[in-house]
C-alpha cells in the first residue's frame, strides 16, 4: 500500500466557525441546530440543546467538526445541518478522498494535535495553522475505504449499544417519575442513598501502574471514561482507601468544578478506587433507585443548585443526603425490585462497550 504526505487543505475544505449574537439563541428548537464548541460533544456525534434563528457558518450532514479552541483537536460528525460558533470548525471531505479515512485519522492524532506545531501548545489554531496539519493518506481510494471500514463496523455496533442503554435510561427515567414521585410525600434523599466523599489520595501517590483511580475527568456521558486513569500502587494508601473500591455498577458523582453533579456508572467488573471530590453513593436499596432519583431533571438541578463558593463551586455530601425530595418509600421500594434487573442489562452494557472501544483503539493503532 503506498501512502504520501499532503496538508489538510489538500484533501478538505477548511470553514470556521462564527458566530451569531446570543439573542438569537434558544432552546425551543427554532431555526438551525447550534454548536459553540464541544460541550455536548459524544463519542462520535453531538448532542443538540441549542438552536440559532442567524447562522453564518453552517455544516451539512457527514462533515467533519473540528474544535480550535481548548481542548483543541477534538471531532465529531455532523449528523444534520449544524451552524457553528467560533469554538468549531467544518472540514469538508474534497472527492477523491474518504472522508471516514480522515475522521479516524485525525481522532488518531486529535490529542496530539494541540501541540504539532515547534512543541508549542495550543489554547486556539486559526485556519492556516489547521489547513498545514500533515495527513499521511494512501494513495488510492480504495485503500483509504478498506482502513476505514474496520471502524465503521465497530462504530456501528457500538452506536446499537448506545442506543439500548439509552433506551433503557429513558424507561427508567420515566417508569420512576409515574410509579415513586408523589408531591404529597416528602423524605430526605438519605432513605433512598447516601454520598460520600471519595479517598484523598495526593500528587505523590500517582504512578505509572497500579490500581486505577476514577477522578472528576473521567465521568463523562452517565459513565466513566477508563482511558488514560490515574493510578496508584502505595499499599498502605490502597488499605487506608478500602471503603471507596469498587468492583462496577456503582454510581459515582461530580462534588466541584465546573461539571457539578454529573454523575456516571462504573461499568460492569471494574476493579478501582474512587478520587476525593468524587461521591461514591451507597444505596439503601440498589442502584436502580439511585439513577431514578437522579434522572429526574427538576431533582439534579436542586442538587446542581446546592453548590457554593464562586472561583471553584462544591457540594458537601451532608448537604446532598438531607435534601428533601417528593417520593413515596413504598413505591420505590417496588421499583427497585421490578427495575433492578434492567440496570444490570445497563451496566452490562457499559463493559460491552467498554471491550469494543478497547478493539477500536488497538486497530487504530494498528492502522494508522
Amino acid at each position: 500500500m503506498k501512502y504520501k504526505s499532503v496538508q489538510l487543505k489538500e484533501i478538505a475544505d477548511i470553514i470556521m466557525g462564527q458566530s451569531p449574537k446570543s439573542i438569537f439563541y434558544n432552546n425551543s428548537g427554532i431555526g438551525l441546530p447550534f454548536l459553540q464548541g464541544v460541550r455536548t460533544f459524544g463519542e462520535d456525534y453531538p448532542k443538540i440543546d441549542t438552536y440559532t434563528t442567524r447562522f453564518k457558518t453552517i455544516a451539512n450532514q457527514g462533515d467533519i467538526l473540528f474544535s480550535v479552541r481548548a481542548p483543541v483537536g477534538k471531532i465529531n460528525w455532523a449528523n444534520q445541518e449544524i451552524s457553528l460558533g467560533r469554538g468549531l470548525a467544518c472540514i469538508r471531505v474534497k472527492p477523491g478522498y474518504s472522508k471516514e479515512y480522515l475522521y479516524y485519522y485525525l481522532k488518531k492524532i486529535g490529542t496530539s494535535i494541540n501541540s504539532l506545531a515547534n512543541g508549542t501548545v495550543f489554547t486556539s489554531i486559526n485556519k492556516k495553522e489547521l489547513e498545514e496539519i500533515e495527513i499521511k493518506i494512501p494513495i488510492n481510494l480504495n485503500d483509504q475505504r478498506n482502513i476505514a471500514n474496520p471502524l465503521k463496523t465497530l462504530d456501528s455496533k457500538l452506536m446499537i449499544n448506545n442506543q439500548i442503554n439509552d433506551n433503557l435510561l429513558e424507561l427508567i427515567k420515566a417508569s420512576f417519575n409515574k410509579i415513586v414521585i408523589d408531591k404529597s410525600k416528602k423524605e430526605t434523599i438519605s432513605k433512598i442513598f447516601r454520598v460520600y466523599s471519595g479517598f484523598a489520595f495526593n500528587k505523590n501517590d500517582w504512578a505509572d501502574d497500579g490500581k486505577p483511580i476514577i477522578k472528576i475527568k473521567d465521568i463523562n456521558n452517565m459513565t466513566i471514561n477508563l482511558e488514560n486513569l490515574s493510578k496508584v500502587n502505595n499499599l498502605d494508601k490502597l488499605k487506608r482507601a478500602e471503603k471507596y473500591y469498587i468492583t462496577g455498577g456503582e454510581i459515582v458523582i461530580a462534588l466541584t468544578g465546573a461539571t457539578l453533579g454529573k454523575f456516571g456508572i462504573v461499568p460492569y467488573n471494574f476493579k478501582g478506587y474512587v478520587n476525593q471530590r468524587v461521591g461514591l453513593i451507597f444505596p439503601k436499596l440498589s442502584e436502580v433507585s439511585v439513577l431514578g432519583i437522579l434522572l429526574q431533571k427538576d431533582i439534579m438541578n436542586r442538587i446542581i443548585s446546592l453548590g457554593h463558593g464562586s472561583a471553584q463551586p462544591n457540594i458537601s455530601p451532608t448537604t446532598i443526603n438531607k435534601l428533601i425530595v417528593n417520593i413515596d418509600i413504598k413505591s420505590c421500594k417496588k421499583f427497585d425490585k421490578t427495575f433492578a434487573p434492567i440496570y444490570q442489562e445497563i451496566i452490562y452494557n457499559l463493559y460491552e462497550k467498554q471491550l469494543l472501544q478497547n478493539i477500536k483503539q488497538e486497530l487504530m493503532l494498528k492502522l494508522f
